[in-house]
């Protein structure tokens, strides 16, 4: 299964890594430009069909390495969006603060950024509130209206 890396090779990676990454990204604004009609799938189509043009290419020249892998690019993209989109609505953010609970939201697709808690409490916003909430103003009182 592996082999020593020749150039031939490491050049072949190069084209299928390009190849893929443009694949992939060109995949967004395909997604992105699709009517929204198809919010629902357009991800899943976009997969389905890049699959199919991916089986489709004969892979035995340089062009056709790199247009079978734009293909799989956008495939992989596209099928990782949908099933991110699935995830994230089922499964409920998980704690940052511990090793398992950051590699489970970067899995998920949940954010994995670190919040300060102490700032989080002072000013009364909860991880699953967004509002910011402003701390009370302060009110001074004249010494007159003490007595």
């Amino acid at each position: 299964m592996f082999q020593k890396p020749s150039q031939k090779s490491a050049m072949s990676s190069v084209v299928k890594i390009g190849a893929g990454v443009a694949g992939a990204k060109l995949s967004d604004g395909v997604v992105n430009v699709m009517p929204e009609s198809t919010n629902n799938y357009k991800k899943l189509l976009v997969t389905g069909v890049a699959l199919i043009a991916a089986a489709s290419v004969n892979p035995k020249t340089t062009a056709g390495e790199a247009v079978q892998a734009a293909f799989v690019g956008m495939a992989v993209k596209q099928g990782t969006d949908y099933v991110t989109d699935m995830l994230k609505d089922s499964v409920p953010v998980q704690d940052n603060a511990t090793t398992t609970g950051k590699f489970l939201n970067a899995v998920i697709g949940h954010t994995t950024e670190v919040s300060n808690p102490t700032a989080t409490a002072r000013l009364g916003r909860s991880l699953r509130n967004p509002v910011d909430w402003e701390p009370a103003r302060e009110v001074r009182v004249a010494p007159a209206q003490l007595v």
